[in-house]
């Protein structure tokens, strides 16, 4: 007759041979795995040496987790990751009540990639990119109602280009050119009904150039000339019905001429103007 099937070679003993045989390398693997999580302590058991995170008392950088409590409780406020004394890895912060209120990431103690901070009620406050410890790219904040209120490009760590900002009703409030972190062109300004308030021009962070001003009926309110951050040159403005209140002039910031009208065109009399200070000059060599 046919000889029935062998069975199985599979034995307790074979088996346990066999985990025995693994054991060392499942041990090795679980010390790694610690030694990567590393500590978890207080902030008040660590300190700082030369920008590098130790624990008190060690000579041997820190990596774990550092984390506080909110004062008074045994509540979560922040915890972050450390390598070898750098922030490396998620950092947080928490609202006593618990919810996350920031959130970012480190690569060797610098910025890297995106940080997000919440308001309590769970809405996102503001969101920006990071590239190597620096703000790169768009940085958005919001109203806890989830409107959008400021867009500002960055890069190196500046504000560079367009920045635009809306009254918390979603009307857009101003527009601004910067570069290398200054204002850098025209910026112009809108009341939240929409009508224009302010157009002013700008170089290297000072105000250069015309710069207008309207009532929010749209009547004209002010002109004016400025030039490295100070009014420089002919100047007016206007009551909201139309009629002329003031025309003078600067000269580097100082009024030097002025008439004054009231709001039915009667002329008034000037006031006495101090002398503007004799400009300076750099010494010849």
């Amino acid at each position: 007759g046919r000889r029935p099937a062998p069975a199985p070679i599979f034995s307790s003993e074979r088996h346990t041979a066999r985990m025995n045989k693994f054991a060392p390398l499942a041990l090795l693997l679980l010390l790694a795995l610690l030694s990567c999580a590393g500590e978890r302590l207080e902030l008040s058991r660590t300190e700082e040496r030369g920008g590098l995170r130790y624990g008190t008392g060690s000579e041997k950088r820190f990596s774990g987790v550092v984390y506080t409590l909110h004062e008074g409780s045994d509540q979560l406020e922040t915890e972050s990751r450390y390598r070898r004394g750098l922030r490396h890895g998620t950092s947080a912060a928490y609202y006593e009540s618990g919810r996350r209120s920031l959130e970012e990431r480190y690569h060797t103690g610098k910025l890297e990639g995106e940080r997000t901070e919440w308001y309590e009620g769970g809405g996102v406050e503001r969101k920006e990119q990071f590239v190597d410890g620096q703000s790169q790219g768009l940085m958005l904040e919001w109203t806890e109602a989830g409107q959008l209120v400021r867009e500002r490009a960055m890069s190196g760590g500046e504000a560079n280009g367009l920045t635009m900002t809306w009254y918390p009703g979603g009307q857009q409030e101003s527009e601004a050119h910067y570069l290398n972190g200054s204002l850098d062109g025209v910026r112009l300004m809108w009341y939240a009904s929409g009508q224009k308030r302010q157009e002013r021009s700008f170089r290297d962070g000072h105000a250069e150039g015309p710069t207008t001003e309207w009532y929010e009926s749209g009547s004209l309110m002010k002109e004016e000339m400025w030039k490295a951050g100070k009014a420089d040159g002919p100047y007016s403005t206007w009551f909201q019905n139309g009629q002329k209140r003031e025309e003078g002039r600067f000269e580097r910031g100082y009024l030097v001429e002025l008439l004054l009208w009231d709001e039915e065109g009667n002329e008034l009399p000037s006031p006495a103007l101090p002398e503007p200070p004799p400009e300076r000059t750099r010494p010849t060599m």
